[in-house]
């Protein structure tokens, strides 16, 4: 468990004292937050004790894995939202791991003078949220500033993601049409799998929070503070679900692209080994000729006509030459001679 009270605008300071969390509740002129990874139930429970934390709550808190929502109750707010994080950090990464991610779920429990952020495994989000905390000078150090700091550095990263998806897109286009590298199948897959899981996680919070704007009872409905700051990552939100879904037809047309593209080399490969094969075809029927009569005055017999005559040789040549000038002028008047093999290939007139 780690502890952190907003001291100023820019100065968010870690106690180190663990009993601190008993002085959260009556401490009202600061924002407190309490970050715990890897919670028990013993912590969830006594969490439930020192803040009122509803049943339900508490068992959703205890029973991980549950869908991206808020709910709002008397005193507080939860939001289950998702976290994007990886085995490293990605943002410089090749294509394609700078628009993969691994989401974890980060329940929060936003009070008035409080924030609660429960995961299962470190995140990398809390330190950059107190880091942004850090370089910007806030006006306003409440809980819900402090919430808000901590969902723009989320729906940051779901942004980084889709403009890294948008890039990845542009490539796959840039491949098909310009030919420089292979492109599979699975590519278009892989990129449309993950804007559908960045969908996913984020329209439940979307919806959420639009609830959240509409509810007049909660413990923010007349902070005007909070409802800006939960229409602006509301409206972030909608922005980055709206791209997603124009993306998702954009990678359906580029497929479309890619398959004509893919049939158009099929052809044109085909073309060019029908091209092959009828001038091997030309070739062979030029040779024929010969081979036949040489062969026939190439046989072992005693007597074969004008085998001894005196012209026979010459009268044999005229024979061949003749014969392969008549199957030449055949094989050109049917077209089989000078053709393009992309062109007619062994096609016949």
């Amino acid at each position: 468990m780690r502890i952190y009270r907003v001291i100023d605008g820019d100065t968010i300071r870690e106690e180190l004292d663990p009993t601190a969390v008993a002085r959260i509740t009556a401490d009202r002129q600061h924002a407190w937050w309490v970050d715990i990874t890897r919670p028990t139930t013993d912590d969830i429970r006594r969490l439930a004790a020192q803040f009122s934390i509803h049943p339900v709550t508490v068992e959703t808190l205890i029973d991980p894995q549950q869908h991206a929502r808020v709910h709002v109750y008397p005193n507080y707010y939860l939001l289950v939202v998702y976290a994007l994080e990886g085995e490293k950090d990605a943002r410089d990464a090749p294509s394609p791991a700078r628009w993969t991610f691994a989401p974890v779920e980060v329940d929060i429990l936003l009070g008035p003078n409080y924030v609660i952020t429960l995961h299962p495994r470190p995140v990398s989000l809390v330190e950059r949220t107190i880091q942004h905390w850090r370089d910007r000078v806030n006006q306003d150090t409440s809980a819900s500033r402090l919430v808000y700091t901590l969902l723009d550095v989320l729906v940051a990263d779901y942004e980084h993601v889709l403009g890294a998806a948008e890039a990845e897109y542009r490539h796959l286009k840039h491949q098909i049409y310009a030919a420089t590298e292979s492109v599979s199948p699975a590519q278009f897959a892989d990129l449309q799998d993950h804007l559908s899981r960045l969908e996913a996680v984020l329209e439940p919070v979307r919806e959420d929070l639009e609830a959240a704007l509409a509810d007049s009872e909660g413990i923010y409905a007349q902070d005007a503070h909070a409802e800006a700051y939960f229409r602006d990552l509301h409206n972030r939100a909608a922005r980055i679900i709206e791209e997603i879904e124009r993306y998702d037809g954009r990678i359906d047309n580029a497929f479309q692209g890619y398959a004509a593209v893919m049939s158009n080399q099929l052809a044109q490969s085909s073309n060019r080994m029908n091209g092959a094969m009828a001038r091997l075809t030309v070739v062979m029927l030029a040779m024929a000729v010969p081979a036949i009569i040489t062969g026939l005055f190439g046989m072992n017999f005693e007597e074969i006509p004008a085998k001894k005559l005196a012209i026979g040789f010459w009268a044999a040549s005229l024979l061949t030459l003749g014969a392969t000038g008549l199957v030449l002028w055949y094989l050109r008047k049917k077209g089989w001679l000078g053709l393009d093999a992309g062109d007619k290939g062994g096609e016949s007139r």
